[in-house]
């Protein structure tokens, strides 16, 4: 534990955990807020790339300044060391500075960006996108028939032909009726829509 590398990973990963902590608490939270999920998400996305761009230094200096802190030695970062190449299985030398920045930083960060790509797809941001639509906040000043519209269509199977022929005039009544009595700051839209449809 006393040396260069283990202080490296270690504040590497103190990093990694301290951009992305955030997104499993809130998609844990029991009142989840999908707006609020897809915004930090990206904003993950956006520090994760800002920290592959221009994060090196800034880490770097972290470790330096620990290990002197420790009395740590510190490797020579423009000497070689033997590598294996786990494609060929050969052995290669790079530097220091390539082993660390490359081959462990760069690579820590694209495995993490690589995961949430993978978990948080542009198919399922539409998803989410669409459902942000139900976002009760300021009187559901999010509601967007279109993409409401959309989810039929993304999930085809729960809808018949005829829904899905209809549920864009459908919503569009339900909106007309809710809206005006949200105008008035009171809540009867929703019952008054159920008495019109017939439940």
């Amino acid at each position: 534990m006393e040396n260069f590398k283990f202080a490296f990973i270690l504040k590497l990963m103190l990093t990694l955990f301290g951009i992305t902590n955030e997104i499993p608490k809130i998609l844990q939270a029991k009142d989840l807020i999908i707006v609020l999920a897809m915004e930090l998400v990206d904003d993950v996305k956006a520090r994760l790339a800002t920290l592959r761009e221009s994060g090196w230094d800034d880490l770097f200096i972290d470790v330096q300044e620990f290990c002197f802190a420790q009395s740590m030695p510190m490797p020579n970062m423009d000497e070689e060391i033997p590598v294996r190449d786990r494609s060929r299985r050969e052995e290669r030398t790079v530097t220091n500075l390539h082993h660390y920045r490359a081959e462990i930083f760069y690579v820590a960060i694209d495995k993490i960006c690589v995961e949430m790509d993978h978990r948080f797809s542009k198919g399922s941001n539409v998803v989410l996108d669409c459902f942000s639509s139900l976002d009760p906040k300021n009187s559901f000043s999010k509601f967007d028939i279109d993409k409401l519209a959309r989810l039929a269509n993304i999930y085809h199977a729960d809808f018949s032909d005829d829904d899905r022929g209809t549920i864009r005039e459908q919503l569009e009544t339900y909106y007309m009726i809710v809206h005006e009595p949200l105008d008035q700051n009171c809540d009867e839209g929703p019952k008054l829509f159920k008495k019109k449809m017939g439940d």
